[in-house]
């Protein structure tokens, strides 16, 4: 999973563009839905409004503006959970956590804020990883350095890229 928000477009699509997933990869990102169906065709993805969305291997979901969390381990359905951003990682990351246990791995984009960082602690409290994006790639440093001493990494966007075609998340 991805929690993204200010000037981080650019480093999904440098990190997901034409690579394909062999896990589903949901992007929690702070877009307008007006701009959401747009950028998701950059990186091909599905973009999911409001209803919720059965989880398939392979795809990447852009769930944009309102918040979402994990029904069950295959499902993800919209949530009236009130927080102080839409959609909210911290709502996505944690009810993930609950599912997939030391499975989940979290990834933390550029962004203003700290939208991530509790859901950060929940995966890692499960047993799961966090990634986070370095100060050089982060166009705003707020999300990555609020999940400082949580992230098990931080790493520039070649960096996340080869991680996660070391632990099989591309073919």
């Amino acid at each position: 999973m991805v929690g993204a928000s200010s000037g981080s477009p650019k480093s999904i699509i440098e990190i997901f563009a034409d690579r394909k997933p062999k896990v589903p990869i949901i992007i929690c990102l702070h877009i307008h839905e007006q701009f959401a169906e747009s950028f998701a065709q950059r990186i091909f993805a599905e973009v999911v409004y409001p209803g919720g969305k059965v989880i398939s291997v392979g795809k990447y979901l852009l769930y944009p503006s309102k918040n979402f969390i994990f029904a069950s381990k295959n499902l993800i359905k919209d949530t009236e959970t009130e927080s102080t951003f839409y959609p909210s990682v911290d709502l996505l990351f944690s009810s993930a956590a609950k599912f997939y246990g030391n499975r989940t791995l979290g990834i933390i984009l550029s962004g203003m804020g700290k939208d991530g960082m509790e859901g950060s602690k929940e995966i890692k409290r499960m047993g799961g990883k966090v990634l986070a994006q370095d100060k050089k790639d982060a166009v705003v440093w707020g999300m990555p350095a609020a999940v400082k001493g949580i992230a098990d990494a931080y790493l520039s966007n070649a960096e996340i890229i080869l991680k996660l075609k070391e632990w099989g998340v591309f073919e």
